[in-house]
């Protein structure tokens, strides 16, 4: 078919996230405790479980991750990811989720996933040296978090 397996996945997990974050109680919870772990509590939402239960779907993820990738690669190197946080997290950032938590989409996270892979591979084709990728990366970060801040300010004032 042309597409590699790990796309497949992703695209299947990508949806399978957003259904269940949209579309259960599972996913209002989560979205409730990542506004306000607190008002999420007085609202009888057991917070602990919940989280508990984000940080093993989290853990068997990057273990399905890590899988797939050692597959691919033909061995497991405990060095692969090294030097991808800033990216990740950029992305991330791009895709629409909040650091003060409660924010972001599955869909957001991946169109800024997508435009991370473009403006990296870019950034490698015409040679942009790895110090500067990663300076324009922390600009983003820092306009992106910016313009969060703007946005909140905003919804507070109205």
């Amino acid at each position: 078919m042309g597409i590699p397996y790990i796309v497949l996945v992703a695209a299947v997990l990508a949806l399978a996230g957003h259904i269940i974050l949209k579309h259960t109680t599972f996913g209002r919870k989560v979205y409730a405790i990542g506004g306000n772990p607190e008002t999420a509590k007085f609202a009888g939402i057991d917070v602990n479980r919940v989280t508990f239960s984000v940080y093993l779907l989290c853990s068997t993820l990057a273990a399905l991750s890590g899988i797939l990738t050692a597959a691919r690669m033909g061995s497991g190197q405990p060095s692969v990811g090294d030097g991808t946080e800033m990216t990740v997290i950029t992305a991330v950032i791009i895709g629409g989720v909040s650091l003060n938590g409660g924010a972001g989409t599955i869909l957001g996270t991946v169109l800024g996933t997508l435009l991370m892979s473009v403006l990296s591979s870019g950034m490698n084709l015409v040679g942009v040296s790895a110090y500067w990728q990663k300076f324009v990366m922390g600009l983003i970060i820092i306009v992106a978090v910016g313009f969060d801040q703007y946005q909140r300010s905003q919804r507070k004032a109205a």
